[in-house]
């Protein structure tokens, strides 16, 4: 979006994003800033459209098959690629369930759990490199990005200590401890 609320001619954060109508990075930054400002101003309105972005990973962003989230969609929530960004994840997986905690709906805490865990565990075995260091993204060909970028490193710490406080089996100690020390 320009200042202006139109739309912006360049949509793309990188050279490798994809031209899309609907984001998966959009919907996950909009939900953590609704979440955050619900936290000071319990606006009812605000709440309904936290618990619609909820339902909307729910229903379209997370692929339940594979724990990931979706990256890119057009405008009727078809995916467009198949590419796994292991930071967006973890990142994701913190930030759900910091918006199901603040709507204080019980019904979203059940329903974002398995989710948020679903989330975890997947980057735990397949995003985590051998020193440590959570990988970059994995390709349609399932090519990894070895690359370790600072804000993977970072969300993953806050996504493995959120995944191994909710979790009773311990989803995700081992990986706290990985990220941490890498």
């Amino acid at each position: 979006m320009e200042r202006n609320w139109r739309p912006s001619v360049r949509q793309q954060l990188s050279d490798g994003d994809l031209v899309a109508p609907k984001s998966m990075n959009a919907h996950l930054h909009v939900l953590e800033a609704f979440t955050l400002l619900y936290s000071v101003w319990r606006s009812p309105h605000l709440g309904r459209q936290i618990e619609e972005l909820l339902d909307l990973f729910e229903r379209h962003i997370l692929d339940s098959q594979t724990n990931h989230f979706c990256l890119f969609f057009d405008r009727s929530w078809q995916r467009l690629t198949r590419r796994v960004s292991f930071g967006h994840d973890i990142e994701g997986s913190w930030l759900l369930h910091q918006a199901a905690s603040v709507v204080n709906e019980r019904e979203w805490s059940v329903r974002i759990l398995p989710m948020t865990e679903g989330l975890a565990r997947a980057v735990l075995e397949e995003g985590l490199d051998t020193d440590g260091g959570l990988l970059f993204e994995r390709d349609e060909q399932g090519r990894i990005n070895a690359e370790k970028h600072f804000w993977c490193q970072a969300e993953g710490v806050v996504g493995f200590i959120n995944a191994s406080a909710d979790g009773p089996d311990g989803v995700s100690g081992g990986g706290l401890e990985d990220v941490a020390v890498y």
